[in-house]
């Protein structure tokens, strides 16, 4: 893992990768991230990566679990690809405006608390 790596800037992660889980926790400069579509999930993965502004999720991705991009403050915008089908609790209050596939919407609406306070109340949620 790269877990507190202070000084990692940016990252290429191969094809071929599957999960990433503890992986950049603590990156304090780590600015921006693509994750190939052959990575299906992340779990606690970017936690305290203060400077990632921009994160890429290539189509493939199926599921983001707890805490993988917590602590991310100036992680703002999110744009889920429309392969995830699990989303919980993944992002914090930084995120101001999301987009997301419009059956995880579908999702929340069935299981009501269970599935989307995954972002701040003041979070833009948009669907498509």
């Amino acid at each position: 893992t790269f877990n507190g790596c202070m000084n990692l800037i940016s990252v290429s992660i191969p094809n071929g990768v599957s999960s990433l889980s503890g992986t950049f926790c603590g990156c304090k400069k780590l600015s921006s991230i693509t994750i190939p579509s052959s990575v299906k999930l992340i779990s606690d993965a970017f936690s305290g990566c203060d400077n990632l502004e921009d994160v890429t999720f290539k189509e493939g991705m199926n599921a983001i679990f707890d805490y993988a991009f917590e602590n991310c403050p100036k992680l703002q915008n999110i744009v889920l690809p429309k392969s995830v089908t699990l989303l919980t609790c993944a992002f914090d209050s930084s995120v101001k405006m999301a987009k997301i596939p419009a059956h995880l919407k579908e999702l929340e609406r069935r299981n009501s608390a269970e599935f989307l306070p995954r972002f701040s109340k003041n979070t833009i949620i948009n669907e498509y």
